[in-house]
C-alpha cells in the first residue's frame, strides 16, 4: 500500500523549497502526497475565507498516515500550521519536521534557519531534521516510516488508544498543570497544556 503523507509549509514563504521536498517524495515507488497545491488553486482556497481553509486541509488530510511540517523561516506560529498539526495529532497522524532554509529559493537564494513550530505547541519528542545536513533526499523515506511506526506502537500499547501521558504521570511532574487524559491524539507522547490555547501571530496566512 502506497504510504500517503501530508506535507505542512508556509506557502507564500517556501513553496519553491517545499516542491522540491515534494517532488523528491512522490518520485519513489508506493509514495503519495497532499497538502501540495499550486499558486493558482491557493488563491481559490483562500477567497472562501478561514472556514473554507480548514475544510480544505481537513479534506487533503484524509488517507494520510503522516505530516511533515517543513521548517522554514516563519513557519512556527502561522495559524494554519497550527491547524494542520492539531488536526494531524487528532487524526491520529505521525508527524515529523523537516527544516528546508537551507534549499534555495527560485532566486537561488537560501534563507535563515526558523524556530522549531512543534515547542509552540507544546509537543513533545517530535523528530526534526535538516533536509540538506542530513541527506533528505536519501533518507525521507526512513523518517516517514520511522514516524508511522513509533505512532502505530504507541497506538496499539496504551489503553484505549491514549497517545497522551498518564494523567497521573503528567501531574507528578507538573503539579500546577491540569490534564485532559481522554483527549483523543495520534501521536506518541504529545502533551496538551488545558485549556487548549493556540497562539496566532498577526502573520496568520499559511
Amino acid at each position: 500500500m502506497a504510504r500517503r503523507v501530508f506535507f505542512s509549509f508556509h506557502f507564500e514563504r517556501d513553496v519553491w523549497r517545499a516542491g522540491q521536498v515534494r517532488n523528491c517524495w512522490v518520485t519513489k515507488p508506493s509514495r503519495e502526497e497532499a497538502g501540495y497545491i499550486d499558486a493558482a488553486d491557493w488563491e481559490e482556497v483562500k477567497k472562501g475565507g478561514d472556514e473554507a481553509i480548514k475544510k480544505w486541509i481537513r479534506e487533503q488530510l484524509k488517507g494520510t498516515s503522516v505530516t511533515i511540517v517543513l521548517i522554514g523561516a516563519e513557519t512556527s506560529g502561522r495559524k494554519y500550521i497550527e491547524y494542520e498539526i492539531e488536526q494531524s495529532i487528532e487524526k491520529g497522524n505521525g508527524l515529523l519536521g523537516i527544516y528546508i532554509h537551507n534549499l534555495k529559493d527560485k532566486d537561488g537564494e537560501t534563507d535563515s534557519k526558523g524556530c522549531n513550530p512543534f515547542k509552540e505547541l507544546d509537543c513533545e519528542d517530535v523528530e526534526t531534521y535538516d533536509w540538506c545536513n542530513d541527506d533528505g533526499y536519501n533518507n525521507i523515506g526512513d523518517w516517514v516510516e520511522s514516524s508511522a511506526a513509533t505512532t502505530k506502537k504507541s497506538s496499539t500499547s496504551q489503553s484505549g488508544g491514549s497517545l497522551l501521558k498518564s494523567a497521573s504521570a503528567v501531574s507528578a511532574s507538573f503539579p500546577n498543570r491540569p490534564i485532559t487524559p481522554n483527549k483523543p491524539s495520534g501521536f506518541a507522547n504529545v502533551v496538551f497544556r488545558e485549556p487548549r490555547t493556540f497562539k496566532h501571530r498577526t502573520n496568520s496566512n499559511s
